[in-house]
Formats: structure tokens, sequence, C-alpha cells
């Protein structure tokens, strides 16, 4: 996928640079919810899609709204860990804060997320998931930033696959101190 540096947008006093359109996007939306749908073929037994909120909350929208148009039965549930802190600093150790209301127990669960950044919060919520006695466990993502830890499990639903090595990134979930969420692009920060 090709970087965008074309427009320039400003959020509170920072400068971002938009890398993925938002017709990139959903293209890359609608391919994974093609796939998910192949993967998921019995309206007897349909996946969860469980959003990790906040960022995911964008992503799961979006890929529940393709996967209704492929008339794929799915339910859906959030999660939330909070890793970061009032000022976008990341914190020591992530944390669940908001459990699941929908019993995962026998249940084929895909966890849709934002990026991943580091990779502690999904191994945090792999870890609680596991416990949880659920039948089958994937994991959907915008994209993966580079220089993550070894996650020790398989990311199986990436939207933008990217070979980028991106700073700090607004759009779809993501956000600058709480704004640039709603975008329907990804921009990156323009580092002084």
């Amino acid at each position: 996928m090709k970087k965008i540096i074309k427009k320039l947008i400003k959020i509170g006093k920072d400068i971002f640079k938009i890398i993925f359109l938002s017709k990139a996007i959903k293209s890359g939306i609608r391919e994974i919810a093609i796939r998910i749908a192949a993967d998921y073929p019995d309206p007897n037994d349909p996946p969860v899609l469980l959003y990790v909120a906040t960022g995911g909350i964008f992503l799961g929208v979006d890929m529940s709204r393709a996967l209704e148009k492929l008339n794929l039965r799915h339910q859906v549930d959030i999660v939330r860990i909070d890793g970061y802190d009032t000022d976008d600093l990341q914190k020591d150790e992530p944390e669940i804060t908001c459990k699941p209301k929908t019993s995962l127990r026998g249940r084929k669960v895909i966890v849709i997320e934002d990026l991943v950044d580091s990779g502690d919060s999904l191994i945090l919520l792999n870890k609680f998931l596991k416990r949880l006695g659920i039948q089958s466990l994937q994991y959907c993502v915008l994209f993966l930033k580079k220089g993550h830890k070894p996650l020790g499990f398989p990311i199986k639903y990436v939207v933008l696959p990217t070979d980028l090595k991106l700073g700090w990134v607004v759009g779809m979930g993501m956000d600058s101190n709480g704004f640039g969420r709603g975008r329907t692009d990804i921009s990156e920060k323009i580092e002084k």
C-alpha cells in the first residue's frame, strides 16, 4: 500500500499527514469481511465480534456493517483496555477495565482492535480470553506497527498490510489526546 503525503491536517497544536485514504480503508474492510464470511459460514454458530474500546469500536462498526451486507449473522460486544493515560503516554501495564457482557464460553470470537502498537494490550487480552473457554479466537486490526513485541499468536485479519514505520497516528478510532478518532482516513503526526 502506498503512503499518501499530499494533505496535511491540524489536530490541536499538532500537524498530521494523511497516510491512508478512507477509500483504501473501506476497500480493505470489504476484503476482510469477505474472508471472515467465508471462514464462518454456519448461521447456527455465528461469531462474536469483540470490539476493543475505544479505538476498535470504529473498525468494529464498519466491519459489522460489511458483514451484514454479506448476510453473516454475528453478535457484538466490547471489552475495554486502558493502555494510555490522559496525555497519550503509554502505561507501564495495560489493564482490562470493562469485560464483555456476552458469555463467550464455547463461542467463536473475533477481536476487533484499531492497531497493534507495542502489543501489550493484545497480549493481556489474549491471556484473559483464553481463560474463558472460548471455542476459537482470531484477531482483526487495521494495521500492525513495526517493532511491536512478539505476540505469541497470529493476527489473521489485517485491513491495511503495510511495511511502513509509523509514528503517532489518528483516525478510524485512533486519537491524539481524545481528538481525531472519528476521521475516516488515517494520518500520521509530523514530528517537529
